[in-house]
């Protein structure tokens, strides 16, 4: 997940669950390690996630070209 600007971070906000939560619970209390881990595994994950959605792409729609 890329946070960008006030919107992205409202998402982030609005969380009662899961890792975003975490992360801001965590900088609450200046947990700095948790903040970065948090932030390390909401990126693989996005990164991840974004590799699937290619190659489904790539499978449905093979007219459209290359990754």
């Amino acid at each position: 997940m890329v946070v960008r600007g006030p919107a992205g971070l409202a998402a982030l906000g609005a969380a009662n669950v899961g890792l975003g939560q975490m992360v801001l619970n965590a900088s609450n209390y200046l947990r700095t390690d948790i903040v970065i881990m948090g932030t390390i595994v909401i990126g693989v994950v996005a990164y991840l996630f974004d590799m699937f959605m290619r190659w489904v792409e790539h499978k449905l729609v093979p007219w459209k070209g290359g990754m």
